[in-house]
């Protein structure tokens, strides 16, 4: 500011330079005064502080304010992706009423216009995928052995995805290193038995967690369990060939035939274990067609047996995937036995032909003797 004789000069004169300005003039005569109402227009300029990103998560809230200077003084107001929010100076966002995008704030007079961005982002949990329906996904997923498995964990929006198996991180399983994982997929080209249970996505961000479960099912032919004949023994005596016991294989073919010995009045008893899923139907069936159904249970019990018991016993078991067999062979030892009375009187004339039978059941086949008494 400068005073001279022809007035006074202000030099780049600022807002707060505005303001009334009085020249007064005095002799010995009189005064006089001369008043200047000095306005200073200014263009709106925004002075508060804003963050050009934010990130609001679940509980979060933000306060802003779009304020300046300027002259005439600017009328603020805020803007969401270009249209008017609030016609205010502040601003209010909560977590629940937020959405993602660019938030303005505006300052404008005659003079001009002011403006300054702020993006928000307002976070979300992992959200399900569009058209997925997951309300039954506890029913188990029943998968034929051999067949290729495929799970999709159905979230988007999330920084990392965790699989599990039975409640354990699916990489503590040393025995499943065929499982493998591709993007949001678990994928098994050959299931087993082994890879059946619960299998669980967790995905996670910053905002929240989320999860997704499906239980797997591994659906298997019938399995008989092959017992050795030493176990055997226990369950019908000590009736299982011998030469069975030299001659086993767990890896025989499960139609071969268990040679079981007995003696006429003991007890046949035979236990069947089979396993499969779903669970197998389990059957006894006699002789070589499998015609006649003995047992409908998994147990074939024959009391007090006799030669007539001699015969095929064959253990079925079933199910939707196929059947499952295995064969005993039952021969009962039996002391000789006369068909009719042991002892009988014959009256012959001289001359006739005389012709004398011994017949006889045993098992094994008896040698025979004829003796005459002098």
């Amino acid at each position: 500011m400068q005073i001279t004789n022809e007035g006074l000069h202000i030099s780049n004169i600022s807002y707060t330079q505005a303001g009334i300005y009085s020249c007064v003039l005095e002799n010995d005569h009189g005064s006089l005064q001369k008043v200047h109402y000095v306005t200073v227009r200014d263009a709106p300029k925004i002075t508060s502080s804003l963050e050009p990103h934010l990130t609001l998560l679940p509980n979060d809230t933000a306060r802003f304010e779009c304020s300046g200077t300027g002259s005439p003084p600017p009328n603020a107001s805020w803007l969401f992706n270009g249209t008017t929010l609030v016609p205010e100076q502040s601003l209010y966002l909560a977590y629940g009423n937020a959405s993602t995008g660019t938030y303005t704030c505006l300052l404008e007079s005659s003079e001009g216009t002011d403006r300054q961005n702020m993006f928000v982002n307002v976070l979300r949990p992992p959200q399900r995928v569009g058209g997925t329906n997951y309300t039954n996904s506890l029913t188990p997923l029943k998968v034929r052995a051999d067949d290729a498995l495929v799970l999709a964990c159905p979230f988007e929006n999330f920084n990392s995805l965790l699989w599990q198996l039975n409640e354990r991180n699916l990489e503590e399983y040393f025995d499943l290193t065929d499982v493998k994982l591709k993007e949001n997929m678990l994928i098994i080209d050959r299931i087993r038995s082994r890879h059946q249970g619960t299998y669980t996505c967790v995905v996670q961000n910053r905002a929240g967690t989320d999860r997704q479960s499906f239980v797997v099912g591994v659906l298997t032919p019938p399995t008989i369990h092959r017992t050795h004949p030493e176990e055997l023994s226990d369950e019908y005596g000590n009736g299982v060939d011998s030469d069975w016991d030299s001659q086993w294989r767990p890896d025989r073919p499960i139609d071969s035939a268990v040679e079981v010995n007995l003696l006429s009045g003991e007890t046949l008893q035979l236990l069947c274990q089979a396993s499969g899923s779903p669970e197998p139907n389990v059957y006894w069936n006699r002789g070589a067609d499998m015609a006649r159904i003995v047992s409908q249970t998994s147990n074939l019990t024959i009391p007090n047996v006799g030669i007539h018991h001699t015969d095929l016993y064959t253990c079925v078991a079933e199910n939707e995937l196929g059947k499952s067999t295995q064969v005993y062979r039952l021969d009962v030892m039996t002391a000789p036995q006369f068909y009719d009375e042991p002892v009988q009187s014959i009256e012959v004339f001289v001359g006739d032909d005389l012709q004398l039978d011994c017949e006889m059941q045993s098992n094994p086949p008896a040698s025979y003797q004829w003796l005459k008494e002098e």
